[in-house]
């Protein structure tokens, strides 16, 4: 997962690597700059057939030529011991 990555060494434009929480500051800044709509919420259903995409969250619809998903990600923890040190 990006958020809990040291350093990215290979990301194109970052010589001298970045941090995964910085870069994914960069991508939400770039796209906030574009107009992107940044929505942090979980959606209820997407239909992306056709030319307008939608994603409802809570009974809203929204709609857009292009959605992005982020699915995010957890650690799956084994349970052994010294796994949390």
């Amino acid at each position: 997962a990006l958020m809990t990555t040291t350093e990215v060494e290979n990301y194109p434009g970052f010589r001298n690597g970045i941090t995964g929480p910085e870069l994914m500051d960069e991508m939400r800044e770039q796209a906030l700059r574009f107009g992107a709509d940044l929505r942090m919420e979980d959606g209820d259903a997407v239909d992306l057939t056709g030319p307008v995409k939608s994603v409802t969250v809570d009974g809203e619809t929204f709609q857009a030529r292009s959605v992005i998903l982020a699915m995010g990600a957890a650690a799956r923890h084994l349970g052994v011991p010294g796994e949390d040190t």
